[in-house]
């Protein structure tokens, strides 16, 4: 008896003793249904002598039919031991085994060979194990010489479900030479260490692996290594029904003259897959004919051990021809899952269609006619029924003469980033039934050139990008979901649907946009061209731009043919600092009739119209430029008019409030006059008032500025603000020396609001200040004074918006000011005395650095002030016993020396001055109870020269000072 050595190929010939069971029934079986078993053994014609019972052990090799028809049966617990088993051994010769059942304490009937077990030696053989039997071997041959048949049966379990099992710890040859079947059904289970079916090339092996035991226990084979379907004659492997294969490497047609076929289709009634799962790699054609078959929701894997990838290679060698499909008719999905890659035509030819229903999944690529000499062709196919989808990181041309990849409605679905897809293929033709292309949240490549008048269709999150010329492309393109990126040439129709986009550098043909239309690609702005007609059906336009002057860097969408419908224009700008332009920054052009409405989606509302910001500007959309209004185009313009002059910017509607800010800081950062601070302490010659003392008080201001002498933004400001201060003085001279030398400190807390109206947009400023301040003050006997003060302040300040909302929360800030004042009482007579005065303050504001909401950087530049105040005061005293009163009008004149308020947003410089020559009236009055406690007040009012009422600033503080 041969036999193939799958590692050498070399033939082994083996001698046995024989013990001949000839034209009888040996039976090993209980009686009937008792709680233990009276095993008995009848039969006649039996050598060496009469059967042993209740266990029969035989010490040579067991041969059932030799010389006729021979039949053993082993049940209900029975046992057979022997070294080689042989049914069915000469070429007359029929042979038929059963092994079933178990006895009443649970032990199954039980078949065991020490050596192999032969089913169809030269005649014919044939094994049933069934009802939880056992039979175990080393080597197994079903169907051995030429001419012989062989059929082995496994099926069911028994009653408390142990599988009927075979175990072949050695070789099973299905069909050595002869023809051979093995069919596990019902839930029986095959173990054995390698197979295979059709071994010689007269041989003819069968194997079905088929349904469940009606316990949802699938019918098994496990086969610890390869298995060779159509080794070098002709093998089958069915699996169906919900039926389970377990092997090592599959080699389908391995020898050359070989025919393999693997058919695995349907699923069990509970709905689990038929499966074949290959612990390595599976050969379809290995070195001739190959066919595996995966339909109607049946599964088939690869895989290595400890999580290792194996791969499918169809159409191995040279001279192998390979055939793969995989689809299904039932809604059920089948499944081909390769951890590494699947070959299409390695050295060999291969062919691999993925129909409706099926799905293939790759864990690295798809080579096509990898080999010098293969030959690979890859099917895709499906319509709107269903499709088939390949699931791969990339489909790779290799080096062979022939590589077709066919693309007729099948999905292609990417597994990874990759920048070249579709490697190696210059041009495709697209079938009737299209190109789809999932991309899975990926981002792919492809530089092939697409030509036909079918479809191509990009779904999938993620971006596919086509850089190649398919200008003879002429069908229907359609972005479902995710990115389309043309930077090349696609020709035909594209529809953009609402959860697509479509973007690049490239050109389309006529374009139906309800999704997302973005010129350029990635962060880089570009034009993207429509060869055709563009049409809007609800659809946006996205425009990345250097939002700034006419020249900015821009995306642009350009028109060859007619618009039409409404587009949405979103605007993202790259980081533009804003700028005044004249044309505009042209972001879509048309040559055709440009009846299409492009409605921007800004940041905000100006006069009814959108408006995004940049920096301290705004644009609006215009259609037609401003020397070319009618060329239909559309463009930025950061004008405040539609139409006349361009030079009038639209700022945008923080920046009223941030020219405001520092003046909303300066009115908390003054300095107030001797008068105002502690009252008054120059009294005719004779009094002596002044002394140590504490005092505390407080002001209220009302400010209005309209009209000022320099305003970016013409804004009209309200501000009210208000401060509580207290101090201490010490008199550091002495009197008898000319006069007194007064030092003290103090510390304060104020607010002040700010309310501002502009045609850019109206806005708020909320400042609270906190410092501390020192005085230094010369009281001559003869009236004169000289008084200095000095102060810190920090500021928290909010900012706001009515159309932005809050532009910034607790901006931080600080102030610094310094003043000298220095006048000279003279009395007149009557009481009366006259003091002229003169003060010069100098005052400093800054602010922190932010970012507003619209990404525009505000920060201080030159908020300082130096003003100087001439003054004459016309004064009455009056003293009576235990007090004093001090009755007072003043009239000064002040100028500002500096050039204002200098404010930069995103480097845009904003002003804001003030007029420079003001007048201010005041009245006020102090009075002295025994020389220890004083009241003291002042209100005032001043305007500038200059449209004098238009601006003032009203002003009133109450003082109390107690001398110890």
């Amino acid at each position: 008896m041969a036999k193939l050595d799958p590692k050498g190929g070399t033939i082994a010939v083996r001698c046995r003793r024989r013990l001949f069971l000839t034209t009888a029934i040996v039976a090993l079986a209980c009686a009937g249904p008792r709680p233990a078993c009276a095993q008995s053994v009848t039969g006649n014609n039996v050598s060496p002598g009469s059967v042993q019972t209740p266990n029969w052990s035989v010490g040579s090799d067991l041969f059932i039919g030799t010389g006729g028809n021979g039949t053993l049966v082993i049940q209900d617990g029975g046992t057979v031991t022997n070294d080689t088993g042989l049914i069915g051994n000469g070429p007359s010769e029929q042979g038929e085994v059963t092994v079933s059942g178990h006895d009443g304490s649970g032990n199954a009937s039980t078949w065991t060979n020490n050596g192999d077990l032969v089913v169809g030696q030269s005649g014919t053989g044939t094994l049933f194990i069934e009802n939880g039997g056992v039979v175990s071997n080393t080597g197994a041959y079903i169907g051995a010489d030429t001419g012989s048949q062989g059929d082995v049966t496994v099926s069911g379990r028994d009653v408390n479900g142990h599988a009927s099992t075979w175990t072949s710890t050695g070789q099973v040859y299905i069909g050595d030479n002869g023809t051979g079947a093995l069919n596990i059904n019902d839930g029986g289970l095959v173990n054995s260490a390698l197979a295979l079916i059709g071994n010689s090339s007269g041989g003819t092996g069968t194997v079905t692996v088929s349904g469940h035991d009606g316990n949802g226990n699938a019918s098994s084979w496990n086969n610890t290594n390869q298995v060779y379907i159509g080794a070098d004659g002709s093998g089958t492997l069915l699996i169906e029904d919900g039926g389970v294969v377990n092997s090592g490497q599959g080699l389908i047609g391995y020898g050359s003259g070989s025919e393999g076929t693997v058919t695995v289709s349907g699923r069990d009634v509970n709905g689990n897959a038929s499966t074949w799962n290959a612990a390595n790699n599976i050969y379809v054609g290995f070195s001739d004919n190959g066919t595996l078959t995966v339909s109607d929701g049946a599964a088939v894997a690869t895989s290595r051990a400890g999580g290792g990838a194996a791969s499918i290679y169809i159409g191995h060698m040279n001279g192998g021809t390979g055939t793969v499909n995989v689809s299904s008719s039932t809604g059920d999905v089948s499944s081909l899952t390769a951890t590494d890659r699947i070959d299409v035509g390695r050295d060999g030819t291969g062919t691999m269609t993925v129909g409706k229903g099926g799905f293939v999944s790759v864990g690295s690529d798809v080579r096509i006619a990898n080999g010098s000499t293969g030959s690979g062709t890859l099917h895709l196919d499906g319509d709107a029924s269903g499709r088939g989808v390949l699931e791969t990181g990339s489909v790779i041309k290799g080096a062979g003469p022939t590589a077709i990849l066919d693309l007729n409605g099948g999905i292609l679905r990417a597994t990874r980033d990759e920048a070249n897809f579709l490697n190696g293929f210059g041009t495709l033709t697209v079938g009737a039934g299209g190109a789809w292309f999932d991309t899975n949240a990926h981002d792919i490549a492809i530089s092939t050139y697409f030509s036909g008048t079918s479809s191509f269709n990009k779904l999938g999150l993620g971006q596919l990008t086509l850089t190649g010329d398919s200008s003879a492309f002429t069908g229907a393109s359609t972005v479902s979901a995710g990115t389309l990126a043309v930077n090349g040439v696609l020709g035909g129709n594209t529809l953009v649907d609402t959860a697509g986009r479509l973007v690049g550098t490239g050109s389309v043909g006529n374009v139906v946009n309800t999704g997302v239309v973005a010129p350029g690609y990635g962060n880089a702005m570009g034009t993207l061209t429509v060869q055709g007609n563009y049409v809007s059906t609800g659809g946006h336009v996205e425009i990345a731009t250097v939002l700034g002057g006419d020249s900015s860097p821009t995306s642009r969408l350009v028109v060859n043919g007619t618009t039409s419908g409404t587009t949405q224009v979103g605007i993202i700008n790259r980081g533009g600092l804003g700028g005044q332009t004249v044309e505009g920054i042209k972001i879509v052009e048309v040559d055709g009739a440009s009846n299409g409405s492009f409605l921007l989606v800004g940041n905000y509302v100006f006069h009814g119209e959108q408006a995004v910001t940049a920096g301290a500007y705004a644009y609006r959309l215009y259609q037609g430029g401003v020397s070319t209004p009618t060329d239909g185009d559309w463009y930025l313009r950061s004008a405040l008019l539609e139409t006349g002059n361009p030079s009038l910017p639209l700022y945008q509607p923080g920046v009223p409030v941030y020219e405001a800010y520092g003046a909303n800081l300066q009115s908390l950062n003054t300095l107030p006059t001797l008068q105002q601070r502690v009252g008054n302490r120059n009294w005719a010659p004779g009094a002596d008032p002044v002394g140590n003392g504490i005092w505390g008080r407080t002001e209220g201001t009302h400010g209005h500025f309209n009209d000022a002498a320099a305003s970016t933004t013409g804004l009209d400001q309200s501000i009210d603000a208000w401060r509580i201060q207290v101090g201490a003085d010490r008199v550091l001279a002495d009197p008898d020396k000319g006069g007194r030398l007064v030092a003290g400190v103090n510390a304060f807390y104020g607010e002040a609001d700010s309310q501002i109206r502009s045609v850019f947009g109206d806005g708020a400023v909320k400042s609270d200040g906190y410092g501390l301040g020192a005085t230094l003050t010369w009281y001559g006997l003869d009236g004169f004074y000289v008084d200095s003060q000095a102060q810190v302040i920090r500021y928290d300040s909010d900012l706001t918006s009515a159309y932005l909302g809050r532009l910034s929360r607790d901006n931080g800030g600080h102030g610094e000011a310094f003043s000298i004042e220095a006048g000279k009482r003279m009395s007149v007579g009557n009481n009366l005395g006259v003091t002229p005065q003169f003060q010069m303050v100098y005052s400093n504001v800054h602010f922190d650095r932010f970012t507003d909401p619209s990404d525009a950087v505000v920060s201080a530049d030159g908020n300082d002030s130096l003003k100087t105040r001439w003054g004459v005061a016309l004064d009455h005293q009056r003293a009576w016993e235990g007090g004093r009163s001090h009755i007072y009008g003043i009239a000064n004149v002040s100028y500002e020396w500096l050039n204002g308020i200098r404010t930069l947003v995103s480097g845009t410089a904003i002003i804001n001055a003030s007029e420079r020559l003001w007048a201010e009236l005041g009245l006020g009055a102090s009075i002295i109870w025994r020389e220890e406690l004083a009241l003291y007040s002042e209100v005032s009012g001043n305007s500038p020269f200059h449209d004098f009422g238009d601006s003032y600033y009203l002003k009133g503080s109450v003082g109390l000072r107690l001398q110890f």
